[in-house]
């Protein structure tokens, strides 16, 4: 009786110390470990492809309804080979003067941005939205795309905040919500 009763207590304490070391992460490291949201390289990741491309911007002037204002977009590119295709429309009550809407870079690879101009017109306060459309023809990333808005609040304060719902396909009323994307491009095998 005595045997059964040490195997039995043996067995349960080398059991709770395996749990306890299954579990040993701190509440800290699960809550990093459930946040981290970055781009991880391994066998078996699913990696979200996009045409290698970053855009980042900067306002000349200020926005007031009814009068263009430009939008100066930094186009980063690292496609290496090939063109790319650029586009940019506006959201409802946001115009944007044709002539600067599309632009094409012709020869990828080089090493500094291009600075893509464009002149946008908002016909009412609230929120809206710039939204541009990039796509590679030719080369190893031919025919990838990117897509990326620019949020433009005019109005101020709690007037801007309060009309940044859209209504879906279903009906459904959503919030939409400025993000920022890293996308990293995998290594051929």
């Amino acid at each position: 009786m005595t045997t059964i009763r040490t195997r039995t207590l043996l067995a349960a304490s080398c059991l709770a110390v395996g749990l306890a070391a299954c579990s040993s992460a701190t509440p800290e490291a699960e809550h990093r470990a459930a946040h981290d949201h970055t781009a991880h390289s391994h066998d078996g990741a699913t990696i979200k492809l996009g045409a290698p491309v970053a855009f980042a911007h900067t306002v000349d002037g200020d926005f007031s309804v009814g009068t263009y204002t430009d939008i100066v977009v930094s186009v980063s590119e690292n496609a290496g080979t090939g063109a790319m295709d650029l586009s940019a429309s506006g959201t409802d009550d946001l115009d944007v003067l044709g002539s600067t809407a599309s632009l094409t870079i012709g020869d990828l690879g080089a090493d500094d941005p291009t600075a893509w101009r464009i002149a946008v017109r908002p016909n009412a306060d609230g929120v809206h939205y710039l939204n541009l459309f990039a796509q590679v023809r030719g080369g190893a990333e031919d025919g990838l795309t990117r897509a990326h808005s620019i949020r433009i609040d005019l109005g101020g304060g709690s007037a801007a905040q309060t009309d940044n719902k859209v209504t879906v396909m279903d009906g459904q009323r959503v919030v939409v919500m400025e993000a920022e994307e890293t996308i990293e491009q995998a290594e051929p095998n």
